[in-house]
């Protein structure tokens, strides 16, 4: 356990210090807060897992429309 949270925060220190920081987010889900790294190509990805959180909110956004 302890050599892998060793290995995470290698991957973030060195992350950090790279250009590639300006794309790190938080998962846009109410019930998420992931962070991920951001390598779309238009850089505007909104949730950690398309097939987790991005569909359930798209699918929030879809009922919410279809009953008014």
């Amino acid at each position: 356990m302890v050599a892998a949270l060793a290995e995470i925060a290698v991957d973030a220190v060195q992350l950090l210090g790279t250009q590639d920081r300006a794309g790190l987010r938080i998962c846009g889900s109410l019930d998420c807060g992931q962070r991920f790294a951001d390598r779309s190509q238009a850089g505007r990805r909104q949730w950690c897992s398309m097939s987790r959180c991005g569909n359930r909110a798209k699918a929030r956004a879809h009922r919410t429309r279809s009953r008014k």
